[in-house]
């Protein structure tokens, strides 16, 4: 009988530590809520008496706007460092970008002048046949009688010059001028 007695009283006195906690946290809780309370009532008497008179209004308005500003203010100067920022990475896209294209401009230029180098080896070295219009030559009147001035005239290029133009030495005419333009010439 004493263990059943021990347990029974084991038991009253864990239910009533478990009553004392919940009603030390009910008293805590009422507590926070008057003090809450107390906080509400306050702004809301402050808030009154600022609103009931006419400075109090104007003064309260004043406030209001002023804060407003302040908000419009932080919200504009974050705006703008953003923009700053995306500006400045643009930029940096931009700087990247023209080195690329000038990278590329010095390429094109390189195999532009391997490419000259190469027509013009080929060109010079097959000892390549072309026409010229008569129109083009410059002849002496007794060829443009004979209508020469009407005809192509085949010759062979010897060299191409620095303006794009190409020597030519012609089969039959050796008085005329040698270098004509490239728009002139025909391959054969």
């Amino acid at each position: 009988m004493t263990a059943l007695r021990r347990d029974v009283l084991d038991a009253v006195v864990a239910l009533q530590a478990h009553v004392r906690a919940r009603k030390a946290t009910r008293v805590v809780q009422h507590v926070r809520e008057v003090a809450a309370a107390v906080l509400v009532a306050a702004a809301a008497r402050r808030y009154l008496a600022l609103t009931t008179n006419v400075v109090g209004k104007l003064l309260s308005k004043t406030r209001r706007q002023a804060k407003a500003l302040a908000a419009k203010d932080r919200e504009l100067a974050k705006t703008k460092v953003t923009l700053r920022s995306e500006v400045n990475d643009y930029r940096m896209q931009v700087k990247d970008k023209d080195i690329e294209l000038a990278k590329a401009k010095e390429l094109i230029a390189t195999r532009e002048k391997e490419l000259e180098t190469a027509v013009h080896a080929t060109l010079c070295d097959e000892k390549l046949e072309v026409e010229v219009h008569g129109s083009v030559i410059h002849l002496r009147e007794d060829e443009k009688q004979k209508g020469s001035h009407r005809k192509y005239h085949r010759g062979i290029i010897t060299k191409i010059l620095a303006n794009g133009r190409y020597e030519i030495d012609f089969d039959h005419l050796d008085y005329v001028r040698r270098s004509y333009p490239a728009t002139a010439v025909r391959i054969v």
